[in-house]
This record gives structure tokens, C-alpha cells and sequence, in this order.
């Protein structure tokens, strides 16, 4: 499947309501024709007074790959756990670090979401 706009829109109302409680505004969601990353999330960011500031958020999906629903939905929520990290103002070790591991063991263990840390595409001839 190639994701879509409405695809995005639907999937992410859909798991905002199930796993992060309903309380996740929806960003600006965007397609991109990358071929070296599946999904991403882009944010500005403003410090004041000793503390950062992170907003402007924009999550976009590649169509560069045809990928199944579940890899899509996984790619999906991969990028919605960084969304709720960055709104609302968690600290984490790295990108893909403490905060985001516990939050994506949590939803794979609950929901058997298959979510993965790394969300980049396969390599030819693997």
C-alpha cells in the first residue's frame, strides 16, 4: 500500500485514541518521496529562560515504498511515539533513547504493535 494523507489522518486519530489517551493534537502531516527514511518527525524549536521549547510539529511518511498495512500502521506509531515526547516536553537520552524504548516496549507488549526503533527502509537484496 501506498500511504496517503487520509490514511494518515485516520491511523492517527485512530492511535491517538487507543494508546496515548485521545490527547494528541493532530500536526501537520505531510508524504515525502524519500528513500532513505520511512517516516519523520520535524519540529522547531524556541529556548527561553533555560528551557526548550518544541513546536511547529510536522510528521511525514514516505511513498517511495509500498509498503504492507502493518509496516505502515508501525511506521506510523513509531513517529507518534516521538510526536507525545516531544509535546509534551520529555527529556529522553538520545532520539531513540530511554524514554522512547520504554514507550515503544509498552505499546508492543500491550498491543503487539510491532513497532520498531529503527524506522528505515529495507536494504536492496535483503
Amino acid at each position: 500500500m501506498i500511504v496517503t494523507i487520509e490514511w494518515m489522518e485516520e491511523w492517527f486519530s485512530r492511535f491517538d485514541h487507543e494508546y496515548f489517551g485521545g490527547k494528541l493534537p493532530v500536526p501537520e502531516l505531510g508524504l515525502t518521496h524519500a528513500k532513505t527514511r520511512l517516516g519523520q518527525l520535524a519540529y522547531k524549536r524556541a529556548s527561553r529562560w533555560g528551557r526548550t521549547k518544541l513546536y511547529d510539529f510536522k510528521l511525514s511518511m514516505s511513498t517511495y515504498y509500498d509498503m504492507t498495512d502493518k509496516q505502515a500502521k508501525s511506521v506510523l506509531l513509531h513517529e507518534m511515539i516521538h510526536y507525545i515526547i516531544g509535546y509534551t516536553g520529555l527529556k529522553d537520552t538520545s532520539a531513540h533513547g530511554v524514554v522512547f524504548k520504554g514507550l515503544m516496549d509498552k505499546l508492543n507488549s500491550q498491543h503487539m504493535a510491532g513497532i520498531s526503533e529503527y524506522r528505515h527502509p529495507p536494504r536492496a537484496g535483503k
